[in-house]
């Protein structure tokens, strides 16, 4: 657990109301009796509310109202990429084969330097195959998109292209 930033947004006396940046697998609720721990006063969340995670934040948000309203196509063109959480991660790019294999869950031995994450893709521009690591020269997968959600995002694109 990280956390990044905690800023004061508005408070007085007993209930404050706190803006905080963390990792993945941060609890709050445990950072607030942390907090009051430490100020000797104790401490509970009144209410919690996620803003943001990764890349996605509420500025890009869509209520269902708003989404009730578009047709299809337009619902379609409001959906991010696939990939849209891991955009900070280093992109491995494989050639046919090797993008097969690695669909499969098949280790690929490479020269690229260890990362704890990197998003891979196959050939084409936008042929997400999911998320991998790379250690002691080999691109491990770790999360995989089914060979039919891979074909989808790129017959997706060429309607998009059209």
């Amino acid at each position: 657990m990280t956390i990044h930033a905690i800023d004061i947004i508005d408070g007085d006396h007993d209930a404050w109301t706190l803006d905080v940046r963390c990792s993945k697998g941060t609890y709050i609720r445990t950072l607030a009796e942390d907090i009051g721990a430490a100020l000797g006063c104790g401490a509970h969340l009144s209410a919690l509310r996620r803003t943001g995670s990764g890349a996605l934040t509420l500025d890009g948000a869509l209520t269902l109202e708003q989404l009730a309203a578009m047709s299809d196509p337009e619902r379609d063109a409001a959906l991010m990429d696939a990939d849209a959480l891991l955009a900070d991660w280093p992109v491995v790019r494989l050639g046919t084969e090797d993008a097969g294999r690695f669909l499969t869950g098949v280790r690929r031995r490479t020269a690229l330097p260890d990362a704890a994450h990197v998003r891979v893709y196959g050939p084409e521009p936008r042929a997400f195959l999911g998320g991998g690591v790379i250690a002691a020269g080999e691109l491990i997968s770790t999360r995989l998109l089914s060979p039919v959600e891979v074909q989808g995002l790129l017959v997706q694109t060429r309607i998009h292209k059209k």
